[in-house]
């Protein structure tokens, strides 16, 4: 089911005077009026470079056999690409105002593909195109038609009385499968082909951009004034912040500048951030993780998707420590945070705290720009931008983030080989651990904890098996669950190894109130449960919901694993916690908030979404097996 953009989308048209896109529908180099050119939502398309020029010409050559790339786009034409919802990477293709087809990268196949448009077909018949295939019908989506005289893979355009009608993709049966029947067949807007730059560009655009960023200086200023505080720039080395800490020091001059150094950027990033600083000369923070994604590892195994451990230690834990060392009165923090990245941060209001570093107060003077807006003012102002957004990258950040698409994975292992060995590294000995092959690596299936839609899309279409998903919960856990046990007001739990009680009787407190210790059980006093743990085993009696259990856990857990990230002494409000070998808290001080627990990774992450789920299914299968043997009884 399809995903509909929730909030405002972009919108743009073409000058057809001056071959040139529109952020506004006039233009302001001829004056003319430009047409409405249909993006798909939310339309945040951006200007193509020379990498995906490359690109596009290899694919566009797979698809014929012949070198078509200057007949059917054009040296120097001016390309846009609008990123779509797909399984990896897909962009729409508009060459001179014109949608000519989809770019889209094949994990399967691990290459780049291109899909003809009911435009980009006729153009390609025009230029010799010659994998076609002649119908007396009017086809229809799905339907298998005998396309024998090509190869495995091919896309063949289906022609009905001369006219393209539909795309196929060729079977290992010699059969052709209708994927897509173009409904709308009408021709769009000729423009005479002409070379159009980004200097061209921005004349057309120059007093949008104008107002822009007049705008962005203004909501800068209005805030600064208002709250009186110091500002920090978070710079991350991508352009969207980049922009923001040009308006930012172009308004109110020198400011501080916070980089979160996760420790797992790419080396163009950091020098990045060091040179643009640098030659503003302005004061650069840095909230660095250091080495904690590598130690973690072996703790927490790969992030996914909806595992996001990472975050917490790599990102926020850092920049909370940071911004109250630094800030501890508040300041206000500019980002560069656009609303058309996604659907999560189209929905930020225009100032806001973070939970996590609630001494700033955040806001975005570019959350409506579009990323053409964007990249016209970097362009127009001449900025450092990061070189790696002209190899490839469409986003900057962490290279190993599982939010990333197996096409930029490719682009990471071709550039820095040393440091995508490395990671891949990790991952094969934890595929291993799972049973998996080398292809749950190749295909970015560790990506993903759970055996979401995505993760069983691509396991089907290179024909992985994916595992039961306890069994390789199972597996991803250090002491495993051996044994559970719920009943209404009781829990028994039996760990797969021993746990040294006196490492959870440092932290006790945070449960309840201990009742008797004999250096091998633990016998402890909640608010409406007790709890006696021995090493191995727990018992709970009382409140036994999964979350209260899964808290205990959590501690339990911590003691053994805790990565010494300090999100529980930064949480506390009581100060109670200290982390030095292993984690310690101050039974007189602490008022058992839990607050702790709901922020350390161990307790939130690993416990909540993995010993959790195995305890909330393991119940659901002993009911499941009591309903089946009460009904055979019958």
């Amino acid at each position: 089911m399809a995903v509909r953009w929730p909030g405002e989308t972009v919108k743009l048209w073409w000058c057809s005077v001056c071959n040139s896109p529109l952020l506004d529908s006039l233009c302001c180099k001829c004056g003319g009026h430009g047409f409405r050119i249909d993006l798909a939502d939310p339309g945040d398309a951006r200007p193509a470079f020379s990498y995906d020029v490359e690109i596009l010409r290899n694919a566009l050559e797979l698809e014929s056999g012949f070198n078509m790339f200057d007949k059917f786009i054009g040296y120097n034409s001016f390309i846009l690409l609008n990123k779509l919802m797909y399984i990896d990477d897909m962009k729409e293709v508009f060459v001179n105002g014109v949608r000519l087809g989809k770019i889209f990268y094949n994990p399967v196949e691990r290459r780049w593909r291109f899909r003809f448009s009911y435009t980009g077909a006729l153009r390609a018949l025009e230029i010799g195109f010659s994998k076609v295939l002649n119908v007396d019908w009017m086809v229809k989506r799905g339907v298998f038609l005998d396309a024998s005289k090509f190869s495995n893979g091919d896309q063949v355009i289906i022609v009905f009385n001369g006219e393209p009608i539909a795309i196929a993709y060729v079977g290992k049966n010699g059969k052709a499968r209708v994927l897509n029947v173009f409904k709308f067949r009408s021709r769009e807007n000729n423009i005479p082909s002409r070379n159009t730059f980004l200097d061209d560009v921005y004349k057309c655009n120059s007093s949008y951009i104008y107002r822009l960023e007049s705008r962005a200086c203004k909501h800068i200023y209005v805030l600064w004034e208002k709250f009186k505080k110091p500002i920090v720039v978070s710079y991350s080395g991508g352009k969207d912040s980049l922009v923001s800490l040009h308006l930012t020091v172009s308004t109110v001059g020198g400011v501080q500048v916070l980089f979160n150094d996760t420790g797992i950027e790419l080396p163009e990033t950091v020098s990045n951030v060091y040179r643009v600083t640098d030659s503003m000369g302005l004061n650069l923070v840095v909230a660095s993780a250091g080495d904690a994604f590598w130690r973690s590892f072996s703790v927490f195994g790969p992030p996914g998707r909806d595992y996001r451990w990472c975050c917490k230690i790599c990102k926020l834990i850092p920049a909370a420590r940071t911004a109250l060392k630094h800030w501890p009165n508040e300041a206000l923090n500019i980002l560069g945070q656009r609303s058309f990245e996604s659907i999560e941060r189209s929905k930020n209001p225009p100032v806001w705290r973070n939970e996590w570093v609630p001494n700033l107060i955040c806001t975005s003077p570019i959350y409506r720009w579009s990323s053409l807006a964007v990249w016209l003012y970097i362009h127009f102002k001449r900025l450092d931008v990061n070189k790696l957004y002209f190899k490839g990258f469409d986003r900057i950040g962490c290279f190993l983030c599982p939010a990333s698409r197996l096409s930029e994975f490719k682009h990471v292992e071709e550039t820095y080989p040393e440091l995508w060995s490395k990671w891949r590294s990790l991952l094969s000995n934890w595929a291993r651990k799972l049973g998996y092959s080398e292809e749950w690596v190749d295909f970015g299936l560790w990506r993903w904890l759970s055996n979401t839609s995505p993760k069983i899309k691509i396991a089907r279409k290179v024909k992985i098996r994916i595992q039961d998903w306890n069994s390789s919960l199972l597996k991803w856990l250090n002491p495993v669950i051996l044994e559970f046990k719920l009943g209404v007001d009781e829990a028994y739990v039996k760990l797969g190894s021993r746990i040294d009680p006196s490492l959870v009787l440092k932290q006790h407190r945070i449960l309840g109130v201990l009742n008797q210790y004999d250096c091998e059980t633990i016998t402890l006093k909640g608010l409406n449960y007790t709890f006696k743990f021995n090493g191995s085993t727990l018992n709970i009696k009382g409140n036994c919901s999964i979350i209260n259990i899964a808290d205990v856990l959590g501690i339990i857990y911590r003691s053994l694993h805790c990565v010494k990230c300090g999100s529980c002494t930064y949480s506390c409000p009581t100060n109670s916690i200290t982390v030095n070998s292993y984690v310690s808290v101050n039974e007189k001080s602490c008022i058992s908030c839990r607050n702790c627990l709901r922020n350390c990774p161990i307790a939130s992450q690993l416990v909540r979404k993995i010993v959790s789920i195995l305890l909330a299914s393991s119940q659901l299968n002993n009911k499941q097996t009591i309903l089946n043997n009460t009904m055979n009884n019958q």
